[in-house]
């Protein structure tokens, strides 16, 4: 993939590591070859891809590396246990990936979406946008768009300053507590 990249153009300036895959099964039905390709997905992935992409960033000695987290990265899910320990590791890396390669001129951060209304999301429950929008205090779910926008900033120039970062794109919705007041 690195290599068709050079191929096609002469450099590497934005890496954006999205893919992910997600099992939902409690922890003591998981298998661990189910845990394995959670890990290797969403984990492992990131890892490589970031350390190809900054071996060719740091000859140029400039680029951004953004991570697509999740609300895993902060709470801890039920029936998500290898998705919220991938989610979590990735937060980490990015920290550590950001003060490792700063140096080199390339910035490592995290776009950590929150409720999202994609195919997968409507497919997972119908009601997906009503059940999610209204604990939300934006009251609505977000749009992929809202997501690259935040992506978009992060490989700019205008964050030039920004380094081992997470920005939520959840309208508020992983900000709050749990709060059994919230309707007085």
């Amino acid at each position: 993939m690195f290599d068709d990249v050079l191929n096609r153009f002469s450099r590497l300036d934005v890496l954006v590591n999205n893919a992910g895959i997600q099992t939902w099964k409690c922890l003591l039905e998981m298998t661990e070859h189910d845990w394995d390709s959670v890990i290797d997905t969403n984990l492992k992935g990131p890892f490589v891809c970031t350390q190809f992409a900054a071996k060719m960033m740091r000859t140029q000695g400039k680029g951004s590396i953004i991570n697509i987290g999740s609300g895993c990265n902060k709470l801890a899910f039920p029936n998500l246990s290898s998705y919220t320990a991938s989610k979590g590791g990735l937060e980490m890396f990015t920290k550590v990936a950001a003060v490792e390669l700063g140096p080199l001129g390339i910035r490592v951060n995290c776009v950590a979406p929150g409720a999202i209304e994609v195919e997968r999301t409507r497919l997972e429950d119908p009601n997906y946008a009503d059940t999610w929008g209204a604990i939300t205090p934006l009251r609505r779910i977000g749009t992929p768009e809202d997501v690259g926008s935040a992506v978009v900033f992060l490989a700019s120039d205008d964050s030039a300053y920004i380094n081992g970062q997470t920005i939520w794109v959840d309208g508020g919705l992983f900000s709050q507590p749990a709060w059994p007041y919230a309707s007085r």
